[in-house]
């Protein structure tokens, strides 16, 4: 899901796939890098993501695909 209002994102990657409040990931389009983002809730198999360029949230659909360092 995207929210553009609140500049967030929630995503399917959660605590049971190792993602920790706080960590960071990128978001990918057509296999590039689009942007980046922070995890800021986490539950066991979703997280909510603050986008942290206000480009890039534009750039986000429904069914791109995202990564996170556990670092």
């Amino acid at each position: 899901m995207v929210n553009r209002q609140y500049q967030f994102i929630i995503v399917n990657l959660g605590a049971d796939q190792g993602a920790v409040t706080g960590g960071f990931g990128q978001h990918f389009s057509r296999w590039q890098t689009a942007g980046e983002g922070r995890l800021e809730r986490v539950y066991p198999a979703m997280s909510a993501v603050t986008v942290l360029d206000d480009s890039a949230l534009g750039e986000v659909k429904e069914g791109d695909r995202v990564s996170f360092s556990l670092n």
